[in-house]
């Protein structure tokens, strides 16, 4: 029996591959909106009933193939990365990249219009672990090279620099507002220097605490004696 166990399981890990497959070859004969479950059970020669063995229901089609997308766009900005930059010159570009290909890509414009807001930020910047642990295995080889020269601050784990990246990634991906120089101006004004050791900050806060602690402790001290 357990011989039996990983082919099993990488039995559904490739029907669920095909359903999704399925899924982003009926969003683009039909659109999002139309698009139903018998639809994608139909296309991936399977019965409907069995279609949710493998995916728990619409959205989660929907959930999967903007992952699924993403991780295409991905590839396409490693593929394009300088190795010669520096870790800022990477988060910029990398950044900008990221965003612009997310907000003007049509496969997932449209499955953006077809998800509601709080579903796309749940997906992309909430609580998504497989959405989470892919961008963390992209930044996974930058951050380590920048720890290692000291260009990214230590105090943080990977984990809280991604859910940080993300969060900013969606709200700027959500504003249609942004023109290319005020995107820039964004990346390079507040998430660069969040990314990056400020030592001297952190040295002046130090301080600054120390100097309020002092009063304070001398007013309990105050308070306790009555004078």
């Amino acid at each position: 029996m357990a011989t039996n166990a990983p082919a099993a399981a990488n039995g559904d890990g490739a029907t669920r591959q095909r359903i999704i497959a399925a899924a982003r070859q009926c969003f683009t004969r039909y659109g999002p909106r139309r698009t139903t479950m018998e639809d994608v059970a139909a296309a991936a020669g399977i019965a409907r009933p069995a279609l949710y063995r493998y995916v728990s229901s619409r959205d989660a089609i929907i959930e999967a193939v903007i992952i699924e997308r993403v991780e295409e766009l991905a590839e396409e900005i490693r593929a394009q990365m300088d190795p010669s930059m520096s870790f800022a010159e990477a988060m910029v570009e990398v950044s900008l990249a990221s965003i612009n290909l997310a907000r003007h890509d049509p496969e997932l414009q449209a499955l953006f219009q077809t998800t509601t807001g709080t579903r796309i930020i749940e997906v992309m910047a909430g609580l998504n672990n497989g959405f989470h642990d892919f961008v963390k295995a992209f930044f996974e080889q930058i951050f380590a090279a920048a720890r290692a020269a000291g260009d990214l601050r230590s105090d943080v784990s990977d984990d809280q620099l991604v859910e940080w990246i993300r969060g900013v990634y969606m709200m700027m991906i959500l504003r249609e507002d942004l023109d290319a120089e005020r995107e820039r101006e964004m990346i390079e004004t507040f998430l660069l220097p969040s990314l990056l050791p400020r030592h001297d900050d952190a040295v002046d806060l130090t301080e600054r605490r120390g100097v309020a602690a002092a009063p304070a402790a001398k007013r309990r001290r105050s308070t306790k004696t009555g004078r």
